[in-house]
């Protein structure tokens, strides 16, 4: 019996904190079906790419090229001027398959992107950091529904970090007592994780190859860690390293196109240290005000309590002096002025890098962890329990990020007709506050037509191609 209640709390107490976040990111869905998460410019964009993938697939024309996405008509590689969302293709396209409204689909991808982050992240603090059911929930919840993701909901490809977790998950796994074809296998699938990661979400990948120098020298200069590393090595054999060419070629393709429009993106601006203490919690909105940054590269905070508690727990942690030391080497890298100058004209790959503030995603998994153990090494349950309250409930937004609709997008389509007998069609807007919302109007109308669009929105946003702007060709507004 008591066999059966422990089996019925180990799939009930995950199950709980998944729908509690589920209901808090979703509700404004859940109330009407026609919200959409995002808004008319990134969440659109990324749904655009995601039905390009499909049709791709599906060779639907014009868009039997993968990397020639049909906008921006006539330039070529336009996928690579954003993100690729490979990885998420391969989930979005069975599920497009049976929903034929690409906008329900991605309603469905929504919850399914929290679903993968909740389970990978549960599982790493289950398996390799030893959490039991409750701390292996909270931890999962903490790093799927902070409020630092929630913040970006707006840019969608932002919630694609689970192959991170299940690249960090493969390595972690490998150890002495397993076999030799077992760790084999797991570094194998680690690489493959870590290479989807960055086909999915550029920044992840990015990130992850950013910071293995700064891990090694971590573990190398802390005794403690020093030890955990030596002995991680010990597995590493000629197939591993086969493994990690095996990966690079992988990479290749994705180096390319994005090297072919690398030199379009300019140098930003270092991120502030402050934006730290910034976030959209409700219970920080009671007492400070925020509302001045409610903007996603701003918005790098977890709430006021929660991050005295992460303080606190790192100062509590085993690791304490080796987990800072990374924390500040990263954070200094894309904050300080003079540092991250240093990286831009002497570090090539930093140039791809625009919006710095999202390093802060490389610390939402420590955040996770150090804070669920601070909480289960607390000797009274109680107090874990009313912190651990405490955190989930800073964690509740103040404003939700759900700002277009169903009905909006289509009445936005439908407001363009003509050009049945072109290639390309195109509509010249002037530029001004809805400039690039319209401009992914003009993409979702050549969409629906199969045609190609002159108008364009990504990460790269280029001018119109006067030469291919056949008048005939130019949409007109009902």
């Amino acid at each position: 019996m008591n066999n059966i209640i422990q089996n019925f709390l180990k799939i009930l107490i995950p199950c709980l904190f998944l729908t509690l976040g589920i209901s808090i990111f979703c509700y404004p869905m859940f109330l009407n079906f026609d919200n959409l998460a995002g808004d008319y410019f990134d969440a659109r964009y990324i749904n655009y790419v995601l039905e390009h993938g499909f049709l791709w697939l599906n060779q639907v024309e014009p868009h039997q090229n993968f990397w020639d996405m049909p906008i921006f008509y006539p330039n070529k590689n336009t996928l690579a001027f954003g993100d690729v969302m490979l990885g998420a293709m391969i989930f979005y396209s069975p599920i497009r398959f049976f929903i034929k409204n690409p906008l329900t689909c991605f309603q469905v991808f929504y919850v399914l992107a929290l679903m993968l982050n909740f389970l990978s992240f549960y599982f790493l603090s289950k398996k390799v950091f030893k959490l039991n059911n409750l701390y292996s929930s909270f931890a999962a919840y903490f790093f799927t529904f902070c409020l630092i993701r929630h913040a970006q909901t707006i840019h969608f490809q932002l919630f694609w970090q689970f192959y991170m977790v299940l690249s960090i998950f493969c390595f972690c796994l490998i150890k002495n007592s397993n076999t030799k074809l077992k760790n084999r296998l797991l570094f194998l699938s680690g690489v493959v994780f870590l290479v989807l990661q960055t086909y999915t979400t550029f920044y992840f990948g990015w990130y992850m190859f950013f910071c293995l120098p700064i891990a090694i020298v971590t573990f190398l200069l802390f005794k403690n860690t020093r030890e955990i590393l030596k002995n991680w090595l010990r597995n590493i054999d000629k197939f591993c390293y086969g493994a990690v060419i095996f990966g690079i070629i992988l990479l290749l393709p994705l180096t390319y196109h994005y090297l072919l429009v690398g030199s379009k993106f300019a140098k930003a601006e270092p991120s502030s240290v402050f934006h730290l203490l910034f976030s959209n919690s409700f219970l920080n909105s009671l007492f400070v005000d925020y509302s001045y940054f409610y903007f996603p590269e701003a918005m790098l905070g977890v709430g006021l309590i929660t991050s005295l508690l992460i303080i606190i727990a790192f100062f509590k942690s085993k690791y304490k002096f080796s987990v800072l030391f990374f924390m500040v080497v990263l954070i200094s890298a894309f904050c300080s002025k003079h540092i991250y100058s240093f990286l831009y004209d002497n570090f090539l790959p930093m140039a791809a890098i625009r919006a710095l503030g999202r390093y802060v995603f490389v610390l939402v998994p420590i955040y996770s962890i150090v804070l669920a153990y601070f909480l289960k090494n607390q000797k009274s349950f109680l107090i874990s329990l009313i912190l651990m309250i405490l955190v989930i409930v800073e964690q509740i937004p103040n404003i939700n990020y759900f700002n277009w609709t169903k009905t909006g997008h289509q009445q936005r389509i439908n407001r363009f007709y003509g050009g049945e007998s072109c290639k390309a069609v195109y509509y010249k807007f002037e530029e001004n506050q809805e400039y690039f919302a319209n401009n992914i109007d003009v993409m979702f109308y050549a969409l629906s037509k199969n045609k190609y669009s002159i108008n364009g929105y990504s990460g790269v946003i280029l001018d119109y191609d006067e030469s291919v702007m056949d008048k005939s060709c130019e949409l007109k507004i009902k």
